[in-house]
């Protein structure tokens, strides 16, 4: 059985939701906008979605197979994570505010943003989606198709940071650097 207990499936799916339903009135809300060009998403959305099915497929004979045993203290340590990490998140995206941008990009009038989160790590968004993966993982989907879907967003977020952080570099030349040595972890403190 994939799923042990559904009142743990429902308590991720809450945090999930919460998560989803703040961004998309940030969203809403507004932001700045992009000074570069915006690249085709559909295509990005497409192949995103591809790897997630292929992920499921091919693991689909792993599917039962569990790698974390079903526990009431995996569970809950599962949602406890995975509710810390959406809380995370929607702070970092709370203080990041008008300069978010859903792909890595710069905003007009963009602003380097070191408070909150961002005095902790330099990608505190990802860093709290990792961290919500992670206990959904242990929680919900602790199987090895459920592993993959978390090493999967995990691999997103580190293809995506140099990108971001070049744009950042080019855009504040001088003070970037300053707040990279600052704070020296883009994700995780003495991780990465």
């Amino acid at each position: 059985m994939l799923y042990s207990n559904k009142i743990i499936v429902n308590l991720i799916g809450f945090c999930w939701l919460v998560f989803l339903f703040y961004w998309i009135y940030k969203e809403a809300s507004g932001v700045k906008k992009d000074t570069l060009k915006r690249q085709n998403q559909g295509i990005r959305i497409l192949i995103g979605v591809l790897a997630v099915a292929a992920v499921w497929v091919i693991s689909g004979h792993l599917l039962n197979l569990t790698i974390i045993p079903y526990a009431k203290v995996s569970q809950t340590g599962g949602v406890i994570l995975c509710a810390f990490g959406i809380g995370w998140a929607i702070w970092a995206r709370k203080v990041l505010d008008v300069n978010w941008s859903s792909h890595p990009n710069i905003k007009q009038n963009h602003e380097l943003v070191q408070n909150g989160p961002y005095a902790i790590a330099r990608h505190p968004i990802y860093t709290g989606m990792t961290i919500a993966f992670v206990g959904t993982f242990i929680a919900a989907i602790p199987t090895w198709a459920g592993l993959g879907l978390l090493l999967l967003g995990v691999t997103r977020f580190v293809y995506r940071i140099p990108k971001e952080e070049r744009f950042m570099t080019q855009t504040f030349p001088t003070d970037y650097p300053i707040y990279k040595s600052r704070v020296r972890w883009a994700l995780f403190p003495f991780i990465f």
